[in-house]
């Protein structure tokens, strides 16, 4: 049997009004298993691998994200203080 896992992760700062961060990743997967595959091996197989992918490639985002709000952010200083 074909099984198919998925989901979805985000994070998201609040700063000031306006200046919110988000940062999400979607990730599955698709696998032929056994018809005889437990739900418990598949929930160790496939299951915890996908939080695990889930929660890295959406705390990648967030440090991409952040950074371009702080370089944003400094251009706009800079420009008022000028």
């Amino acid at each position: 049997m074909k099984i198919k896992v998925g989901g979805s992760i985000g994070f998201k700062i609040i700063g000031k009004p306006y200046e919110s961060i988000d940062a999400s990743t979607v990730f599955s997967v698709e696998k032929e298993v056994p018809d005889d595959t437990s739900f418990e091996e598949i929930e160790e197989d496939m299951f915890n691998k996908t939080n695990q992918i889930l929660e890295k490639e959406s705390l990648k985002k967030m440090k991409i994200a952040y950074k371009a709000y702080q370089e944003k952010m400094d251009r706009i200083r800079s420009m008022i203080d000028d």
